[in-house]
This record gives structure tokens, sequence and C-alpha cells, in this order.
């Protein structure tokens, strides 16, 4: 929560980067991303790498991170988040949206319009996939931590994203 009181708002487009680090500094327990675009073409590093510091503090604290984006992006972000998977216990699962056959579930199609990224406490919905830093694009979120509204979410989510994830969450 932020400073302890609920909070619904607009999330700008330049607001994005800065409000999904502030979720995985505060989690607690998980953390769940669902972007089909995690790498930015244009750019010579994956925008995850942002987050790294993040992640990892996250990791040590026993927060578990579930990605669910597209095929290219699950190797990119498995192969750079390995050393610190083993370290961790598979702290990091990166699921690809279609079959998945590590767990033998299907997850939904790829053309995913809603991104959504939470902890267990509070969510961002976003029309904006975090790959596109500079975007001149009308992109617009919400972000909340009232409880009913964060329950409801996270009812679609699990719904969404089946049951295989009970790992993590």
């Amino acid at each position: 929560m932020a400073n302890g009181k609920i909070v619904t708002k607009i999330v700008k487009r330049n607001q994005h980067e800065k409000l999904l680090e502030k979720l995985i500094l505060r989690a607690n327990s998980f953390v769940i991303f669902i972007s089909p675009f995690w790498h930015h073409k244009g750019s010579t590093f994956p925008i995850y790498e942002i987050y790294n510091e993040c992640i990892k503090n996250a990791l040590k604290r026993g927060v578990r991170f579930l990605f669910l984006c597209d095929a290219v992006d699950k190797s990119l972000i498995e192969e750079y988040y390995a050393e610190l998977n083993d370290k961790y216990s598979n702290g990091i699962r990166v699921c690809a949206f279609g079959f998945d056959e590590r767990c033998g579930c299907h997850y939904p199609q790829s053309n995913v319009h809603a991104k959504i990224y939470m902890n267990e406490k509070e969510c961002v919905i976003t029309s904006k996939n975090i790959s596109g830093l500079d975007s001149i694009s009308l992109e617009l979120g919400v972000y909340t931590n009232a409880k009913k509204l964060y329950d409801d979410v996270f009812g679609e989510v699990k719904s969404y994203i089946g049951s295989q994830t009970n790992d993590v969450i």
C-alpha cells in the first residue's frame, strides 16, 4: 500500500516503470507480470534489466516471480535470470503464451490487450507494454491497492493463468 492508505489512480505513460519498481520493492510473497513484450527491439539491452537489482533483493526476501510473455521474451528472460533462478530455488517462473510443455498447461493467446503487473496487495492494469519506454501513444493505466478492486483483478488473473501457477502465488 502506498503509505498505508487506499489509493486508486490513473497511471500516465511516463509513470509505469517507476510504479513497477515500487510493486517489486513492496512485494512480500509474489509478483506477476503479464505482458507480451519485455525486450525493446530498438534498445541495446532488455527492459527487464532495469528491474534487476529490485528482483535480486526481492528474491532474497523470498518473493516469487511469474513472467507471462511471448515465446521470444520467455527464452531471453529465462537465460538472463538462469543463475539467479538456480540460486533462489526457482523463484522466477517464465511462461509463454500458448502451450507450456513443462507444466502441461495452456496459457491464452499472445494478443494481450490489458497488461497486468501485481504483487499480493496492489496492481497496475494498463494498455502499455513494458517495452515501450518512449512511446508517443496514448497509454493509460490504473493503479490500485483498494482491497475489493484488487481482489476482483486477482480473481481474473488467477482464472487467466490457471492453477498450474499456484506455486508462485
